[in-house]
This record gives C-alpha cells, structure tokens and sequence, in this order.
C-alpha cells in the first residue's frame, strides 16, 4: 500500500500520479451529453404539449342553451330581470342575435338597476373575441357614466364578469354574477 500511495504523490505539481484512459473519460461524457439531450427533448415535447392543451383545452366544450335557459328561469335572482329579446340585445349592446348559435339575455327593468346577464353560444373564435370587445366597451362606457354618479352601480360594474368557456361567453353584472356563472357553467360539458 505504501508503493501505491507513493506513486500517486511523486508528480510535482501536486495532482497525483494515476493514469487515466482519456477515451472512456469522452465515452461517458458522450453518453452524459446525449443523456441530457433526450431529457431536453422531452421536456421541450412535454413543455410544448401543456401549452397546446392550455390553448385548446376548453374548445370541445359546448353549453346546452336550453338547459341554462331552464336552470335560470327556477333562479328568483335572474327571474326579477326581464328576458330581453333580439331588438333589446342590439340596443343594449349593438348586437344581433341571429350572428349566433342561440344566446340569453336578461336586463333589469329599473333604469337605476345595472344588473344584466347575456350568454352566447358560438365556436367562432373571432366571434368570441368580437364578443369580448363589444362588452369591454359597453362596460367602460357604463363606468364612465356610473362613476360619480352610483357607487353601488359602479361597483357592481367593476365586478362583471366577462368569459369564454368552450362555445360559451358569458358576460354577468350582479351581486349574483358567480351564482349566475356557476348555473350556466353547469350546463358547459
């Protein structure tokens, strides 16, 4: 043991003095390097798999109009609004009812009420974003005019909800908005 022990402390420098096979030294580098490389692979497939699904995750997805018209009709908070028709959605939000699969739309009655509730079945993704536009607008347009007028109402405004779910847009302003959002999200499958 002390001949080994002297061999490996005779060089100069300080490193010891074992030979070492430079060719399996790059051999398992190779292979350290290709193993890193599949791994890369794979989470970059892995990573790009999450982030389609993200983006069409939800795109399957279709509501049945007539059963959140049903669900909405047994609910007390949505049957104080009045069911608006074609005319009252255009004039309320300058759309027309016939660009799309079917929709819902109810208003409160009150002018001091903002309370308001439209659901819209269409799979056209520039529909949807058309949708989303429209209803910012309206809904900014609305702040405007509440701002220092209604404080309650201007509230209620900033708590809007406004989204997409598959072939759903929703767009709800209510001290009921997440009930409302949750009956109609129901019947989204």
């Amino acid at each position: 043991m002390t001949q080994t022990t002297q061999r490996q402390t005779n060089r100069t420098d300080g490193e010891p003095a074992v030979r070492r096979d430079r060719s399996s030294t790059v051999r398992v580098k190779d292979s350290t390097d290709t193993v890193f490389l599949v791994v890369k692979i794979v989470l970059v497939l892995f990573l790009a798999g999450y982030i389609w699904a993200i983006f069409r995750g939800d795109s399957g997805l279709t509501v049945d109009l007539s059963a959140a018209e049903t669900a909405l009709q047994a609910d007390s908070t949505v049957t104080a609004l009045t069911q608006g028709d074609r005319s009252t959605l255009n004039q309320a939000l300058g759309l027309d009812g016939s660009d799309y699969d079917g929709y819902l739309f109810y208003t409160a009655d009150d002018v001091m009420d903002v309370s308001e509730l439209l659901v819209v079945k269409t799979d056209d993704p520039e529909q949807q974003q058309e949708l989303a536009e429209v209803v910012d607008a309206y809904l900014e347009d609305l702040k405007s005019s509440w701002e220092h007028y209604g404080t309650n109402q201007y509230d209620l405004l900033g708590d809007a909800i406004v989204l997409q779910k598959g072939d759903c847009f929703i767009y709800a302003v209510s001290e009921y908005n997440e009930h409302w959002e949750e009956e109609i999200l129901s019947c989204v499958g």
